[in-house]
């Protein structure tokens, strides 16, 4: 069986897996441990929130977004106390990727896909109001 997913959750999907390989990749940089490993730990998890998201899953787009939230929260202190200008960069780049991705997940267009917002809106007519 063949889902049709729409373009902005395979966007969305394509960020969480950039995000969950950067995570791992932070383990070769100058980053607190700490930072390190959680990050480590989160990069598994992204990317079975991705797979929940190209499936058109409601665990996986609420997986994904707490993925992406907590990357751009560790990420977040890296643009103002980096030890290097590039880290600067890079973590600017990562909070700004995470809350793109979230911006994706959570468009009409996607709720739409998971059924969380319906296509019409009720309406006096539908629910027996009259003036």
């Amino acid at each position: 069986m063949r889902h049709k997913c729409p373009a902005v959750l395979t966007a969305a999907g394509a960020i969480c897996v950039v995000n969950s390989l950067g995570n791992i990749a932070t383990l070769a940089s100058p980053v607190p441990r700490q930072i390190a490993y959680t990050s480590l730990v989160l990069a598994p998890i992204g990317v079975i929130g991705a797979i929940g998201l190209w499936r058109l899953m409601r665990w996986g787009a609420l997986l994904s977004t707490g993925v992406l939230a907590l990357t751009a929260l560790l990420a977040a202190p890296g643009i103002v106390v980096a030890p290097i200008l590039v880290l600067h960069a890079f973590a600017a780049v990562i909070v700004i990727l995470d809350f793109a991705g979230i911006a994706l997940i959570f468009v009409p267009s996607s709720r739409r896909a998971y059924g969380l917002l319906s296509r019409s809106t009720p309406s006096a007519e539908s629910t027996g109001r009259t003036k």
